[in-house]
Parts: structure tokens; C-alpha cells; sequence
């Protein structure tokens, strides 16, 4: 880099052309071969050749070699290390690769790094365009492109690419002149992108005015929308497959559709969403239901008018996991305002040490429960019910010649031993006498049909058709 100066006692002196600046080369950058990648001090002790001016904190510094000498800075083909020049952002670098380097200021034996140059526009294999015009012979170490032996070069990795989708890019009919013409060939806009080595990246797009992210890991051959490794996408417009072509149905959808075009019996399960209500109404109304998964969600309308769909996420990968570590605060929350809806190919387990509230309106077990055909059980209500059915027979009484006796089984015997043996087997409670009251009733339960009182926290003891650990409301509210 050059900066021109005024200099005064070149500037209109009497006799000589008149010079109102000169050039001095404040720093110039040069062409450098990288020998190696530091990741930690180690691999500066580790070097076999003694290098200076080394930097306190060396991750992502380089050694490296000048490719053309320069007889003033570098009179011996020594090796060098340099830092990178910007302070935030540091590109993957290895041996092989190649740099421009520049010392600042001159003669402070400080040297900064911009590369490695991209020399063939793809993300893996970018070597030394200089190495082999330069060297005679190939060290053992190195590949013939110069990169380490050890370095992996893989073919099917290509830089990510932009596709031409019109729908997106000519929202609305929006923009001039034809499909083909040249003001539209020429409309191209790139992506700002983040990329690595070995399929992954990070890529600041837009279509149009509408921007989007993409957050992409082992992402294949990285042609763009490989549905594969693990991607996060946030759109702002557009359906997920506009980003994504392989993608075509959740994962548990899939399942369940592949169950029902099989020809095995038994229960094939639901899609998900299946038992949310429907929405009533006109066709525009009806693309939203609820009870399906929308995957069309954001999909480009025929007027902006009717655009009412925009941002949404997408995550997929083969494994997914959320975990919440804080000791005080370690809360995973979700919500929505609308549905929360889970699906599962095979099973849905919930689990945890504390207890578990479901608190809604209606909660129904299966989706043809929504008709209400067959309410759940109040197993406290039930056991009064049955209580008092049984005190009912046994107070009941035969009147022979108009003298009320007990009811009589067919060999005689009196039903009051049967009646108090079901009593006890299911734990209802002891049967009181004819008009009188249990001397030592079941703790905690109230067998008088006439009071009802709060049931209060029974973990313990009750009917043995009474779950310990699983309760709902009653129907007071």
C-alpha cells in the first residue's frame, strides 16, 4: 500500500519539475507459502526450526516461508510466523496453503496474514498455486499440491451454491422485464457465507427483500437443500421446500404413511396434528388446518394482499437434543399461540421424578374420544356409588307375613357375609349396620352418600381400584 506526501523541499524548487508529491510505501503485502498451523503453543515447540517474535497467545497463527525473497526484508529463506490480520475473524488455514503477508510496521519483525488465498473456489482443496514452480522436489510429507500427506482431500465437497427460484426471487410478479431478458439475468445477488472445509457453513441470504439463514453441518456434496446432516433454517418467506427440495414430510408423518401403504394388519397410527379442529370457511381458511402438519406453510401467493404466511424455523438432523443444565433456573419452556404438536414414528415416553399436571379444558384419550362417547371415571364417585348399592341390598328386607327378614341366598345364608366379603376385598370401606354408622371406617374416606368433603391427599390406602399415583378433577368446577 502506497500513500502519497507532500514533501517540502521537493515542491516548487527554482530550477527543477516541480514535484507537489512523492510515493512512500508505508506496507506492501507479499506472496508466502504456509509450512504450518499453529493451534497451541506446542506446535511452536515443536518446530525443529527456531522461530522469534513469537506472539503470546499463537492459536491460529501460521509459519510460514516468503515465496519470492526480498533482499532487504528476508536475505535468508527463513522461517516466519505471522498472526492474523483481522482481529475477530480467522479463516481455516493449513500447511500448503497460500498467503499474503505484510509487516507492520516495517522492519518490526511483525507479521500479519490475510488468506489462504482461494485459488481454486473450493472449500477443500485450495493449494499453493507457487509450490511446485518453485520447488524442484516434493517433500515426503506433502502431497504434490503441497498440502500435509496427512491433510484429507475429499472430491464430492463443492462450494454452496444460489439457485435461481423465481417465485421467490419475483415475489408477486415483482421486478423488470421477462423471465431470460437480460435486466433479469443480470439480477443476481450473492450470499454472505461462512464456510468450512467439510460441508459445513453459515450463509446470510436473501431472496428479493426477504432474508434468511441457514445453518448447515455435513451438508453432503453442499449443493443447496441437501436434506442430510443437521440444518437450521430461519425464513422469512417462502415454504421450507422452496430451501430445502428433499424435504417432503416430518419424519413421523412418514412413518405412519409408509405403515398405511404397506398391507400389514393392525394399528397404523396418525399423522401429526391429527385431532386438532378444523378450521370452518372459505378455501383460503381451509389451507390452514389444524389438523394436519401445514407443510406448505410461507408458500408464495398470487398478490401480496394474500400473503399472510412469513417467518418460520426448521431444524432437522438425526438426532436432536435440548437439554436445560441450569441448577436454579434449568427450565426448558415452550410455547405457542396456537398448537403444540408432538409425533412420533414409534414410541412418545414423558418421564421425570416430580409429579405431572395436565391442565386443559377437555383432555381426550384418542382422537375418536373427541366425540365424548365415553366419559372417564371419578374413581372417589364411583366408590361411593358402589358403597352405597351395597348398603342399599343390605338394608334391603323380604316381609313374610308382614315381618321384614333379611334377603337369603339360594342355600339359605344370609347376603350380609358376601355383601361385607366384597367390601373387603376391594378395600370400599366397612359396611355400616342397618341405620347406624361403621364403628371404625376406612381412614380418610367419607362413606355417608348425604356429605361430601374434600378428598384431601390420599397416596395411601383407599379402594383397591384407586391409583396412588394418578388423579383427576372431579366435576365441581
Amino acid at each position: 500500500m502506497t500513500l502519497p506526501y507532500e514533501h517540502p523541499q521537493q515542491s516548487n524548487v527554482k530550477g527543477q519539475t516541480n514535484k507537489d508529491s512523492v510515493q512512500s510505501s508505508e506496507f506492501t503485502f507479499h506472496h508466502g507459502h504456509v509450512e504450518k498451523a499453529i493451534n497451541a503453543m506446542k506446535d511452536i515447540e515443536d518446530h525443529i526450526e527456531p522461530i522469534n517474535d513469537v506472539p503470546k497467545n499463537v492459536s491460529q497463527c501460521v509459519i510460514f516461508t516468503s515465496t519470492f525473497e526480498d533482499p532487504l526484508l528476508h536475505p535468508h529463506k527463513s522461517n516466519l510466523i505471522a498472526r492474523p490480520l483481522f482481529r475477530g475473524f480467522s479463516d481455516s488455514i493449513t500447511r500448503g496453503d497460500s498467503i499474503i503477508y505484510t509487516e507492520i510496521p516495517r522492519h518490526s519483525k511483525k507479521y500479519y496474514y490475510l488468506g489462504p488465498l482461494n485459488t481454486t473456489n473450493d472449500p477443500n482443496y485450495t493449494p499453493d498455486d507457487w509450490y511446485n514452480i518453485l520447488k524442484l522436489y516434493t517433500e515426503a510429507k506433502d502431497s504434490p499440491g503441497g498440502y500435509n500427506m496427512n491433510y484429507p482431500f475429499v472430491t464430492d465437497i463443492s462450494k454452496v451454491s444460489k439457485n435461481k427460484n423465481y417465485d421467490l426471487d419475483r415475489p408477486f410478479g415483482m421486478g423488470f422485464g421477462e423471465i431470460g431478458s437480460d435486466v433479469e439475468l443480470d439480477s443476481n445477488v450473492t450470499d454472505l457465507v461462512l464456510e468450512g472445509r467439510y460441508g459445513n457453513c453459515i450463509r446470510f441470504g436473501t431472496r428479493f427483500v426477504n432474508p434468511y439463514i441457514v445453518v448447515a453441518n455435513n451438508n453432503g456434496a453442499g449443493s443447496e437443500g441437501a436434506n442430510n446432516g443437521s440444518i437450521m433454517g430461519l425464513l422469512s418467506i417462502g415454504q421450507i421446500s422452496d430451501y430445502f427440495p428433499d424435504f417432503t414430510d416430518l419424519s413421523s408423518n412418514k412413518v405412519i404413511i409408509k405403515g398405511y401403504e404397506s398391507k400389514e394388519s393392525g394399528y397404523k397410527g396418525f399423522p401429526i396434528c391429527a385431532g386438532n379442529d378444523k378450521i370452518s370457511g372459505t378455501v383460503e381458511k381451509s389451507i390452514g388446518l389444524q389438523d394436519r402438519f401445514h407443510i406448505d406453510y410461507g408458500s408464495i401467493k398470487e398478490t401480496s394482499e394474500e400473503q399472510t404466511e412469513y417467518d418460520q424455523i426448521i431444524m432437522f438432523s438425526d438426532r436432536i437434543t435440548f437439554d436445560a443444565q441450569g441448577e436454579n433456573g434449568g427450565d426448558l419452556t415452550m410455547s405457542a399461540k396456537r398448537n403444540i404438536n408432538f409425533g412420533a414414528g414409534n414410541n412418545f415416553t414423558l418421564t421425570n421424578k416430580g409429579f405431572t399436571v395436565l391442565e386443559s379444558k377437555n383432555i381426550y384419550i384418542g382422537k375418536s374420544a373427541k366425540q365424548r362417547s365415553q366419559p372417564m371415571v371419578l374413581g372417589e364417585e364411583l366408590r361411593r356409588l358402589l358403597v352405597s348399592i351395597l348398603r342399599l341390598i343390605n338394608d334391603s328386607r323380604a316381609l313374610v307375613q308382614g315381618v321384614p327378614i333379611p334377603l337369603m341366598k339360594q342355600d339359605s345364608s344370609p347376603l350380609l357375609a358376601d355383601i361385607t366379603k366384597i367390601m373387603q376385598e376391594f378395600n370400599l370401606g366397612m359396611m355400616p349396620p342397618p341405620g347406624g354408622t361403621p364403628e371404625s371406617p376406612d381412614p380418610g374416606y367419607n362413606i355417608q352418600v348425604e356429605e361430601e368433603k374434600p378428598l384431601g391427599d390420599r397416596t395411601t390406602g383407599g379402594a383397591t381400584f384407586f391409583s396412588n399415583h394418578h388423579f383427576i378433577e372431579s366435576n365441581r368446577s
